[in-house]
């Protein structure tokens, strides 16, 4: 048997969905002697967004980016990819790999190329459940811990390699044979076909919630009636707010409701403190100005 260690980068991971430019692995013998390392670059075929949106920080790849644009796409790839994750005589490894293999999914999706079939041994989740703490530790923590020499950040065969010199302190800390640890730590194996499916699921709810955002603009969009024979007294001129849950969970319900309320005089807001009407399900926690009201949905809708 021999061990894999690998690791991708991307161009952009806009959406969850990762734009893989480099593919880089360390293939070992079991005592960790180096039979192979390759940093496979990739034309990701897409545009770089290595900047962090919350801090304004970004990342530095480890090459030009000309030299990935210059690269040939995934496909190229693919074979020489496949054979690596799926031989059978290869333990494959990862550090927070979950993410990597997502980004393998998109992208075999992204091209039509056959989801690829392989379960990865997780370095960052055996590091958690040795040190049995909440939270979890990166990579450069874990490479300052083990006062090991850094290779190049962000250059993929060089972040497996890193991650194989980690596997191997945490096996050395467990006085355990690194065969005999994966193992016993069985758990840290992460199912490439579970994650296929949670990123099914995952943007299932992606797409839910932007279709009910589209639809939530929509019911805020106002509506002109210039029928005014169906103008009722406790809705003239009053602006209306509804907690968003409560269109979220009565969406098409509220979709009808909204003509209703602007034949009768009134017309919907988005923000509470413009309302004259507070809608809400059962109670809320907001301040009321002068002149406001809460009113439960339940009687509101009886006023229809």
């Amino acid at each position: 048997m021999n061990f894999v260690f690998f690791d991708t980068e991307c161009a952009n991971c806009l959406g969850g969905e990762g734009k893989i430019c480099s593919f880089g692995y360390v293939k070992t013998d079991m005592q960790f002697n180096v039979i192979k390392k390759k940093d496979i670059l990739i034309n990701p075929d897409a545009k770089f967004l290595l900047g962090n949106v919350k801090t304004g920080k970004g990342i530095s790849l480890a090459y030009p980016l000309f030299k990935f644009r210059d690269s040939k796409k995934f496909p190229f790839y693919y074979a020489e990819i496949k054979k690596i994750l799926e031989d059978k005589n290869n333990i494959i490894f990862g550090f927070s790999v979950d993410q990597d293999i997502r980004y393998l999914i998109y992208t075999c999706k992204r091209y039509a190329l056959k989801e690829l079939s392989y379960n990865a041994f997780d370095i960052q989740l055996f590091d958690k459940c040795i040190c049995q703490e909440k939270n979890t530790h990166g990579l450069d923590f874990l490479i300052k811990k083990y006062n090991l020499k850094s290779l190049t950040y962000h250059r993929s065969d060089d972040d497996a390699y890193m991650s194989m010199e980690i596997f191997k302190r945490l096996c050395e800390e467990l006085n355990l044979n690194p065969s005999d640890a994966v193992k016993e730590y069985s758990k840290c194996f992460i199912d490439n076909k579970k994650v296929a499916k949670d990123f099914e699921e995952r943007k299932k709810k992606i797409i839910e919630k932007q279709l009910i955002e589209k639809m939530f603009d929509e019911f805020l969009t106002p509506m002109t009636i210039n029928d005014i024979t169906n103008y009722d007294e406790f809705f003239v001129n009053k602006k209306i707010v509804f907690e968003r849950k409560l269109f979220n969970e009565n969406k098409d319900e509220m979709m009808l409701l909204k003509e209703k309320i602007y034949k009768k005089g009134g017309m919907i807001v988005k923000k509470f403190e413009d309302a004259d009407y507070i809608i809400v399900k059962y109670n809320s926690r907001y301040e009321l100005k002068e002149n406001q009201k809460f009113i439960l949905y339940k009687n509101f809708v009886k006023r229809f």
